[in-house]
């Protein structure tokens, strides 16, 4: 990690001859001024937050689900949660998208602090599993056809998505980046990596923010925020998640549609 630093310059002077008053004049007023500017310099350094400086450049905030104590400070309904889904990953991100906490943090206990048994519950994103969300069509359409509501990819591309080389499976990367740019800056995706049954959906749930045309923050419940990825760092990210999992299919859903069933569903 880097910082900035806004070191004062010296000021080299020439000395000049004691008979030229002209000289004299000029260096005293040089001097002055020099001395002036190296106050306003230090008082701008004093002023300034050396901890902003540093925020400016961090690319990683620390976050693991398993740093939500399952104790008492944690709703009985997380709980069931927690078991049925053997996690708290699709929540989690349901309450960083819906708090836009993505590119906000400024140290590394800031998710630590934003995501705990008490902002789930008061968030009311207890209710909001993708799962409950959507309507029982919405999951037979997915599991039949493979059609997904709020998805940015088009059900030909979706289809095509993935790629397999040898056994493993990885994320199109041409198609990719064509999804990816129908975004606008600073708007976030949920990404679903998932292994698709007859029976069930089993996976994990991520987030994708897009920062700019070239940098993209990937969060994952289980590592934190990661940030400033180009495109070509996030496909391996996806890849990677892909294979940790076991998944066969991945999802990108629009976040703003999907807030906007929160709403609808008075969550």
């Amino acid at each position: 990690m880097s910082t900035f630093n806004f070191a004062t310059t010296a000021t080299s002077f020439t000395p000049f001859s004691n008979d030229n008053p002209i000289s004299k004049a000029n260096t005293s007023t040089k001097r002055k001024r020099d001395f002036e500017t190296e106050e306003s310099n230090q008082e701008y350094e004093t002023s300034r937050s050396p901890e902003k400086s540093k925020i400016r450049k961090i690319d990683h905030i620390s976050f693991n689900q398993k740093y939500i104590p399952y104790g008492f400070c944690l709703p009985a309904k997380a709980h069931e949660i927690a078991k049925k889904y053997d996690g708290l990953c699709e929540i989690i991100c349901n309450l960083v998208l819906k708090k836009g906490l993505l590119g906000k943090g400024e140290t590394d206990c800031f998710l630590r602090l934003m995501i705990t048994g008490v902002t789930l519950q008061s968030s009311s994103v207890l209710s909001s599993h993708l799962l409950d969300i959507y309507s029982t069509f919405d999951i037979i359409k997915a599991k039949l056809f493979g059609m997904y509501p709020d998805n940015i990819f088009s059900f030909i591309d979706q289809r095509n998505l993935t790629v397999k080389n040898g056994n493993t499976i990885g994320v199109n990367k041409g198609l990719l980046e064509k999804g990816l740019k129908q975004l606008n800056c600073g708007d976030t995706l949920k990404l679903e990596v998932f292994k698709s049954t007859w029976f069930s959906f089993e996976g994990h749930s991520l987030l994708i923010k897009k920062v700019s045309d070239s940098e993209y923050i990937f969060f994952d419940p289980n590592t934190g925020e990661h940030r400033g990825l180009s495109l070509k760092a996030l496909g391996i990210r996806i890849d990677s998640q892909l294979k940790q999992w076991k998944a066969n299919y991945i999802l990108f859903i629009r976040g703003k549609n999907y807030l906007l069933r929160f709403q609808d569903k008075k969550i």
